[in-house]
């Protein structure tokens, strides 16, 4: 059996599924992306973005080199394509340009990589330190394009991707609990589970700080605009993408749930979804980066499991461990509930009376949902 190493599925063993070292701007060529994309706010801001992009050329993304120019391209180009669809949301457009819709389209035939904003895009691959020399922090983390919503988008991203930094300090953890089932070492396995465990619970610990500077006003009704795909009221038929085909596109909002971080450990513990939840995780996995979306699969794929491996193991120690790492992830999960709950369901209610009965099937999907995930982990622990 060959070993599964973490490094070759685009995870850092230092900053973990967060690309390490993102680049600011791509080379002269997609220069027209970059003064658009780096100045997206001001343009937002001055009503000027929708004329901005009409003078745009259609660039080919063929002339990309490398997955970090991929990885900035699409970033570049799905949050020109959220602000030019978003910034006023009274007037919609129903059919995306050229200049947007021919590039983004070819970055979903080329690379797999979805045709709309994601959770990749907004966090993985948009954070630099404001100071290199000092350790990742939320006071420390500063997005390379930033969407409207000044020092309340600053603090929702300093925080969201400070918990994929507390993720990240356990990675050499996870390459030890894949070694340790390889290698028959249950108590490497042991001590790298309560490592995790403990990641988690960080992860949680900073996912609280939310709160001090993201208000329900400022979350529902300013950012979340910004993450909006292309498959609900105003759009729910899909937006057209001009020059490629003329049926509509539908593609899902951005939201925490691409992240990798809670798929790895589901498939890393062998933790079963009920049959519905299951197959919303697996069209939410298209968002994420095929790399990504391909370890989560190796992982449920590998012939000895974690799972089995604890099972049948007489050390207490060992199913310790993988309980306490169970126990965290429910822990989390709960809190994320929480948040759920009170970003999103308190925010329904500030909008219309109309736009509430629209949002009904939505709210009651999406608790639903997270409430569903959180307890099928709840089943998972093992008896000593």
């Amino acid at each position: 059996m060959s070993r599964m190493i973490l490094t070759d599925y685009e995870i850092s063993m230092k900053t973990g599924f967060i690309l390490e070292s993102p680049l600011r701007r791509l080379p002269s060529y997609f220069d027209p992306w970059n003064k658009i994309a780096l100045s997206l706010v001001q343009h937002i801001e001055n009503r000027t973005l929708r004329d901005e992009i009409a003078k745009l050329p259609v660039l080919d993304v063929s002339s990309l080199s490398g997955g970090k120019e991929i990885k900035l391209a699409h970033l570049q180009l799905a949050i020109m394509t959220t602000g030019y669809l978003w910034m006023d949301p009274s007037d919609v457009p129903k059919v995306l340009p050229r200049p947007l819709a021919v590039p983004l389209y070819a970055m979903y035939e080329k690379y797999d990589l979805a045709p709309v904003i994601t959770y990749a895009d907004l966090f993985l691959c948009n954070n630099v330190l404001k100071d290199p020399n000092r350790p990742p922090s939320v006071e420390n983390m500063e997005a390379i394009i930033d969407v409207p919503g000044k020092s309340e988008w600053n603090w929702f991203f300093a925080v969201g991707t400070m918990v994929e930094h507390e993720f990240a300090a356990a990675m050499q953890s996870f390459q030890n609990v894949l070694d340790g089932i390889d290698e028959g070492d249950e108590n490497k396995m042991a001590l790298s589970l309560n490592q995790l465990a403990e990641s988690v619970l960080n992860m949680k610990a900073t996912l609280t700080r939310m709160h001090e500077k993201l208000s329900i006003e400022g979350f529902f009704l300013k950012l979340s605009t910004f993450f909006n795909g292309y498959d609900q009221d105003p759009l729910p038929d899909g937006l057209i993408f001009e020059g490629i085909k003329d049926e509509p596109v539908k593609m899902a909002h951005a939201n925490a749930g691409q992240t990798p971080i809670f798929k790895s450990l589901d498939a890393l513990c062998g933790i079963q979804h009920q049959e519905d939840r299951h197959q919303y995780t697996e069209t939410v996995s298209e968002y994420m980066y095929p790399s990504h979306r391909k370890f989560i699969a190796d992982l449920r794929q590998r012939p000895v499991q974690l799972k089995s491996v604890v099972e049948s193991s007489c050390n207490t120690e060992l199913k310790a461990s993988f309980n306490n790492l169970i126990q965290a992830m429910v822990s989390f999960r709960s809190y994320h509930v929480q948040m759920v709950t009170k970003y999103f369901i308190l925010g329904v209610k500030k909008i219309s009376p109309e736009e509430q009965d629209i949002m009904k099937p939505v709210k009651k999907f999406t608790m639903n949902y997270i409430k569903g995930m959180r307890d099928d982990c709840k089943t998972a622990p093992m008896s000593s």
